[in-house]
């Protein structure tokens, strides 16, 4: 894991620009390496799946509507 790092920190340096001035939210996504952006985009689906769960137990016990999870 640290030498990935090490590798993704070298490979930021050299597209600095590209982070510090994107012409599009997908040319900044695709300045980070591919695992990078799998590994957060992996963790933030999680959050908000188990975040909707949570809510929908709540809802449920208030007889609501659930919510439904859109990937």
């Amino acid at each position: 894991m640290g030498q990935k790092l090490w590798q993704l920190y070298k490979y930021l340096k050299m597209n600095i620009n590209d982070l510090q001035n994107p012409e599009s939210l997908n040319i900044y996504i695709n300045t980070f390496s591919k695992p990078f952006t799998i590994f957060f985009e992996s963790m933030l689906t999680l959050i908000l799946e188990n975040k909707i769960a949570e809510s929908n137990q709540k809802w449920s016990l208030k007889n609501k509507s659930l919510k439904e999870f859109d990937s």
